[in-house]
């Protein structure tokens, strides 16, 4: 029988999130709507238990008639500009195998939010053009077995006490503000003990990381 990661799911827009977060409002051109963040753990001393986070889905919905370029990449939230974060939204587990998630949404933040970072820099994982109307969406999605990994890069950042690397969603406007949008993200968290145990998960892991 093949090993089922704790698999969980976030959302924030109307009706309000399980913490009590309605949709997140527009941000300028090249900031960062919200970001998936894993704990800070396992980079900085071996054999530490590290969490490997892995997103299967993520969905966008327009709440404003505002056309917007979206684009998915790595960010780091210690670089310049990453500010305090107002609201970090947890998830609920989804099929029932886990405990509470380790990984947080993040978003809302004072002064823009992280910027775009290695590995991939200045490139978009996924990119996207929505029209000027209410209910234009996107969903991005992973099989279970070949999720978006967060590399266990390790460090700690300030505020908050995540890992410094996350995925964002960013605003890809060449000058104008986006729209406010309501997301969801779903992902599967796999511990050291799962990937020793499991060639399975060994073996995604293997593949991407």
């Amino acid at each position: 029988m093949p090993f089922t990661p704790p698999q969980y799911f976030v959302s924030v827009g109307t009706p309000a999130s399980l913490d009590g977060f309605n949709t997140i409002a527009g941000v300028a051109a090249g900031l960062t709507y919200a970001a998936l963040f894993p704990p800070a753990n396992g980079g900085a001393s071996p054999g530490a238990e590290l969490v490997t986070t892995g997103i299967l889905e993520i969905g966008i919905v327009l709440r404003e008639a505002i056309a917007v370029d979206l684009g998915l990449s790595y960010v780091n939230i210690t670089a310049p500009g990453a500010g305090t974060a107002d609201w970090t939204v947890s998830g609920t587990v989804e099929n029932f195998i886990g405990g509470s998630p380790n990984s947080v949404l993040v978003t809302h933040w004072s002064d823009g939010g992280p910027v775009q970072t290695t590995p991939v820099g200045s490139s978009m994982l996924r990119q996207v053009m929505l029209p000027a109307a209410i209910g234009a969406s996107v969903q991005w999605t992973w099989p279970d077995y070949a999720p978006l990994i967060i590399p266990g890069f390790g460090g700690v950042a300030t505020t908050p006490t995540l890992q410094t690397l996350g995925i964002g969603v960013f605003n890809m406007n060449a000058a104008a503000d986006g729209p406010a949008i309501d997301i969801y993200m779903r992902w599967a968290e796999f511990s050291n003990e799962a990937v020793v145990t499991n060639t399975n998960v060994l073996a995604r892991r293997a593949n991407f990381l």
